[in-house]
């Protein structure tokens, strides 16, 4: 029998890896697949662009790995492969690994943070649109400036160091840290203490709609937010009114339901025209680098060779 591993996105994909999985699968994309290979798919490799569900994941009766180079889970119905004795491979806790060698989400986050501070995205559209105005988009310097930072996991740590770097104070919020240097016990006294939020945590059930309408009643007007983590940690209809409400700007890479954006072509309420000058949106692409997308498939092949050999 021939095993066959699956790769759903294969643009750019790690030679490396490809050349190491070569050794023992026959690689095929999903548009390769003949009728009768469904069966021998053992091994299917994801990233983001997809939300694996049930009814992808039942064509492949015989499907044992599911590998996704990702630390966030939330797009792969993980009670299905549980129940299915599907075992998912990915970058859950491999602190070790990322912290020496994955750098990317982190230099995003603060990149689209320094956008959305200096307004730079606006004042460009608007040179485009042939004003000049300089007065339009001034801002304040940022040392000086206190941030908070909801999680001290990989990247919220990075924040730290960067914020201390552009001579800012820097403040968190995570239950499962002790150090005392920053530490901030009270979700609500963090965002009384800054108008400056990284949402840096994981998505977990407890986290999710952490950033709700008590949450976000307590938080300064002008108040900027930063989501790289996951879109549904945050309440988007509470944000949206208080978008309005408290002129509250929101900065992410990340939204509610990201696969139904890409498979329906929609568009999220966050794009809506009157909420165009206090909100920046981008795909997902935070750890979309070259590099670090290479390190990170070929380390999940490791993995997986480990385990299956």
């Amino acid at each position: 029998m021939t095993k066959i591993c699956l790769i759903n996105e294969m643009n750019q994909f790690s030679k490396n890896a490809l050349k190491v999985l070569k050794q023992s699968y026959k690689i095929k994309v999903f548009d390769e697949l003949e009728e009768d290979e469904f069966k021998f798919v053992t091994v299917l490799f994801v990233r983001l662009r997809y939300f694996i569900n049930k009814k992808y994941l039942s064509k492949f009766p015989k499907l044992k790995y599911l590998c996704s180079p990702t630390t966030g889970l939330n797009h792969i119905d993980k009670e299905y492969c549980k129940n299915k004795n599907i075992t998912i491979i990915s970058l859950k806790n491999e602190k070790e690994f990322l912290s020496k060698n994955i750098s990317a989400t982190a230099e995003y986050t603060w990149a689209l943070f320094l956008c959305a501070w200096r307004k730079i995205i606006y004042a460009y559209q608007d040179v485009l649109d042939k004003n000049w105005d300089r007065d339009k988009f001034r801002s304040s310097q940022l040392a000086g400036q206190t941030l908070g930072i909801i999680g001290l996991g990989r990247i919220g740590k990075k924040i730290y160091q960067y914020a201390e770097t552009f001579n800012m104070t820097a403040k968190y919020y995570d239950p499962y840290i002790f150090d005392s240097d920053g530490k901030i016990d009270n979700l609500f006294e963090l965002v009384s203490k800054t108008k400056i939020l990284f949402i840096c945590c994981e998505y977990t059930n407890k986290t999710h709609h952490m950033i709700n309408n008590e949450l976000i009643s307590n938080m300064k007007n002008e108040s900027l937010i930063i989501n790289t983590a996951r879109g549904e940690i945050i309440d988007e209809t509470v944000l949206l009114d208080n978008i309005i409400k408290k002129n509250l700007f929101y900065a992410a890479d990340v939204v509610n339901d990201e696969h139904l954006i890409f498979k329906n072509g929609a568009v999220p309420n966050l794009l809506h025209p009157k909420y165009q000058r206090n909100v920046i949106i981008t795909p997902h692409i935070a750890g979309a680098c070259n590099d670090s997308m290479h390190l990170t498939e070929e380390y999940i092949t490791k993995k997986l060779t480990e385990i299956t050999c």
